[in-house]
């Protein structure tokens, strides 16, 4: 239960592949879960508890940063960047 507080998101989480503080597209991600995925790294059996939870009960959406408005930047072309970053969690995905 209080994974599901921590890692569950009524809206859908917004990826945009920008840190606002780092001038580099896609050095860092920028989303709402920020200050609670650090939990993950707490213990091995809190990542392996809850990470199904984070990963599988999340609606999870590839957008455009809104500080790049005058710059190209293409969410089909960071889709792959963020699914290789997160590796086997991937298939936690639903």
């Amino acid at each position: 239960m209080i994974y599901q507080i921590l890692f569950c998101s009524q809206e859908p989480i917004h990826i945009s592949g920008h840190n606002p503080k780092s001038s580099k597209v896609g050095e860092d991600e920028s989303h709402e879960l920020g200050l609670v995925v650090p939990c993950l790294r707490t213990c091995r059996q809190v990542y392996w508890e809850a990470v199904s939870i984070l990963y599988g009960n999340n609606t999870w959406l590839i957008t455009r940063p809104r500080d790049l408005h005058d710059q190209i930047y293409h969410q089909i072309q960071y889709a792959p960047t963020w699914m290789r970053g997160i590796g086997s969690n991937f298939d936690l995905i639903k």
